[in-house]
Order: C-alpha cells, then sequence, then structure tokens
C-alpha cells in the first residue's frame, strides 16, 4: 500500500524515521481532519433536524410526544380511585414522593380502545409544574421527527371545543406507514380540563 511517501536516499543514507512519518502525517492528517469534520457537522445537523418523541397507542391512533416531555413511562403503578371526580379520572398514584393524578387517554377523548396488555401503559407528562399520568393502550417505541417531515394536521383549531383531540394536535408525521400525530403536550396539559383537575384534587 503506497501513502505517497518515496523512500529516498541521499549519499546512500536512509532519510530519518522520524522524517518519514511527518511526511506521512502531513499527507494524511488533512484528510483526517477534513473526514472528522465532515461526521461532526453531519451528526450536529441530524440531531438539531430530528426531534426525538415517544410513541403511544390510543385507539386507532398513534401518537407522540417529546422525550423532554416526560418525567416517566412504563407500567401503570398501583391507582387508589376517588369519589365524584368524572368517569376519565382513574384516580391517584404515588409517584417520586409527589401525588399524581392519572387519567385513561381513551374514556378522556372518547376513543375507542384497542386490546390493551395485560398490564397498563402510562406516560408521565409535565408542563408549567403540572404533573399527570396518563394510561395508554400501549407503548410503541421512540420516533425521531424531522422538522422537515412535520405537516400542519388543523391550521386554525380555533373554535375547537370540548374533549376534541384534535385541538392538541400540533402536527402529523408519516413514518413508513404509520401516521403518527405530535400532541401538544404544554396546551394539553394547561387546558381548562386538566388545569380544573389539578386544582380539584389539590383542594
Amino acid at each position: 500500500m503506497s501513502l505517497g511517501v518515496t523512500k529516498q536516499h541521499t549519499a546512500g543514507v536512509s532519510l530519518p524515521l522520524q522524517t518519514l512519518l511527518a511526511d506521512i502525517e502531513s499527507k494524511t492528517l488533512p484528510f483526517q481532519e477534513e473526514t472528522l469534520e465532515i461526521l461532526k457537522e453531519k451528526a450536529k445537523s441530524e440531531f438539531k433536524q430530528r426531534e426525538q418523541c415517544v410513541t403511544f397507542q390510543v385507539g386507532n391512533q398513534e401518537l407522540a410526544v417529546p422525550i423532554q416531555a416526560l418525567l416517566e413511562v412504563g407500567q401503570c403503578p398501583p391507582v387508589i380511585p376517588l369519589p365524584n371526580v368524572p368517569q376519565w379520572v382513574l384516580g391517584i398514584t404515588h409517584i417520586r414522593g409527589d401525588i399524581i393524578s392519572v387519567v385513561d387517554f381513551s374514556l378522556l377523548f372518547h376513543l375507542k380502545r384497542s386490546r390493551r396488555e395485560k398490564n397498563e401503559y402510562y406516560i408521565l407528562l409535565h408542563a408549567e409544574g403540572i404533573k399527570i399520568g396518563f394510561v395508554v393502550d400501549r407503548l410503541t417505541g421512540v420516533l425521531g421527527v424531522e422538522e422537515e417531515n412535520k405537516q400542519r394536521l388543523y391550521p386554525d383549531d380555533e373554535g375547537l371545543q370540548g374533549n376534541d383531540i384534535s385541538s392538541f394536535i400540533s402536527f402529523f408525521v408519516q413514518a413508513g406507514n404509520r401516521e403518527v400525530a405530535l400532541l401538544d403536550y404544554s396546551k394539553f396539559l394547561t387546558s381548562p380540563m386538566l388545569n380544573d383537575l389539578d386544582l380539584d384534587l389539590a383542594d
């Protein structure tokens, strides 16, 4: 293999090893540095363009929330039922020293449940000091969402009221044969129906 360095002799004496190594380094280092910079920029670009989201199934709809919106995901801990609350409020649970209200996502939006696993799964969302756990049909994975692939589903959601989930969907993305809706978690958690719930449980 040739690196473009020719072993030369001067007056029958070989060039010192350090000279040869310096010659090799001068020819290969710029290429290595250039390649490293290209890889760094590519990684940085991909990181900026991709928003990592956790995806989950509710009825026939697959939804996603950014990872930074989540405090915890996994099997739902034991829930203590409460009297005189809406049907979609399953009760409260104790997580990391906090008392958290737990909501059934399907019941909240009147969605038909898909078949659930034996052990129910939940996601713990937080925004602006509000923490609420949501029972979902199942967790489906992690999705990297590129900004250019986001498509606005409802350009004008004014007038959508009540428990209409469409008013909390900001974008959707096509992931292979899956259509995934991105939940506007901050708008969702601070909505009157959930904010009132948070206040009622605090009293």
